[in-house]
C-alpha cells in the first residue's frame, strides 16, 4: 500500500516535470539513481537494468527537449553546451576574458567588475569570494555531511542537491536557498522514520 511519504514524492516529481527547468529534470535524474543505488530491497542485477532503464529514459526525454525550437536554434547558433546550459558557458567565457590583476583577486574575489553572477555556483562563489570562498564552502559541507547527515534519504539528498548545485546557481549564496536546504536535511535527519512508519 503507498504511504503518505510515497504520494508526497509522486506528487513532487510530478510538479517538478512541469516546472520546465532542465537543472530538475538532472535533479531527479540522479536522485532517481541514487535511490536504487542506495536501496537494500533491491538486488544488484535488478539495480544494473533498472538505472539502464532511468538512464535511456532520461537521455530520450533530454533528446525530446533539446529539440524543441528554441533549443535547436541554439544549438545551431551556440552548440549544445549552451543550450544544455542555457548560455551560462559563454557568459562565463566572456566574463573571465574581462578579469585582470587589478579586478579581481584570487584569494578574495571580485573587486571591480560589472556583472559577476552567471548562475554556475562553483564560478560564482570564486568569482564573489575567491580560493577563500571555495575552501569555507567546501569546509562547510563536509562537516554538514560528516557531523549531521547520517540516513539514506538525508544522503540523497544531499548528494542530489550537490550535483545540482555544481551546474546552476542561487543556492548556497541565496540565504532563503541555504535555509531551506538545512530546513530539509534536518527534516529528514528526524523525521524520515515516523513518516515512514504511517
Amino acid at each position: 500500500m503507498v504511504n503518505e511519504r510515497q504520494k508526497m514524492m509522486v506528487l513532487i516529481v510530478l510538479i517538478s516535470v512541469l516546472s520546465g527547468i532542465k537543472g530538475v529534470y538532472f535533479a531527479e535524474f540522479v536522485l532517481f539513481c541514487l535511490l536504487i543505488l542506495f536501496s537494500k530491497k533491491i538486488k544488484k542485477q535488478s539495480k544494473v537494468l533498472i538505472l539502464g532503464l532511468i538512464f535511456i529514459g532520461f537521455s530520450f526525454f533530454t533528446l525530446v527537449l533539446l529539440n524543441q525550437t528554441i533549443f535547436k536554434n541554439l544549438i545551431d547558433s551556440k552548440g549544445w553546451l549552451s543550450a544544455i546550459f542555457s548560455l551560462r558557458t559563454d557568459y562565463t567565457i566572456e566574463l573571465l576574458n574581462k578579469i585582470t590583476v587589478e579586478n579581481f583577486n584570487v584569494l578574495i574575489g571580485v573587486i571591480k567588475l560589472d556583472k559577476v553572477r552567471l548562475e554556475l555556483q562553483v564560478v560564482d562563489i570564486f568569482l564573489f569570494l575567491g580560493i577563500l570562498g571555495i575552501a569555507t564552502y567546501i569546509f562547510f559541507l563536509y562537516s554538514l555531511y560528516n557531523d549531521i547527515i547520517k540516513k539514506t534519504y538525508s544522503i540523497v539528498f544531499f548528494i542530489t542537491t550537490i550535483c545540482l548545485a555544481g551546474l546552476v546557481g542561487n543556492l548556497f549564496y541565496i540565504p532563503m536557498s541555504s535555509i531551506l536546504f538545512l530546513l530539509t536535511l534536518f527534516t529528514l535527519e528526524s523525521n524520515i522514520t515516523n513518516i515512514s512508519n504511517k
